[in-house]
């Protein structure tokens, strides 16, 4: 049931807010790939249009498995409600 509640408030908030009209990040990301795949394909052909196919993927793919490596590692550290022990003041 539960499931079913998030799927619906999902859907009623997509369409209350929807798609950003500039700069959406899926587009962004087309931008991206398409520059990098334009700059790494100059007549490249066999084996080295391969490795450079490789490259792309990594340079493309590699920043957000890291952030999300980062942040899936560090989760426990981050805190909405309470800060972290370190950062709280200790007044006398």
């Amino acid at each position: 049931m539960t499931t079913i509640m998030a799927v619906v408030l999902a859907l009623i908030i997509d369409k209350l807010i929807g798609d950003p009209r500039r700069f959406h990040p899926l587009a962004g990301f087309g931008y991206l790939a398409d520059a990098i795949e334009n700059r790494m394909n100059r007549r490249t052909e066999g084996f080295t249009g391969y490795l450079f196919g490789i490259l792309s993927l990594l340079i493309i793919v590699s920043p957000f498995v890291l952030v999300s490596y980062f942040l899936m590692i560090h989760a426990n550290s981050f805190s909405l409600v309470t800060p972290p022990p370190s950062l709280l003041l200790h007044l006398p």
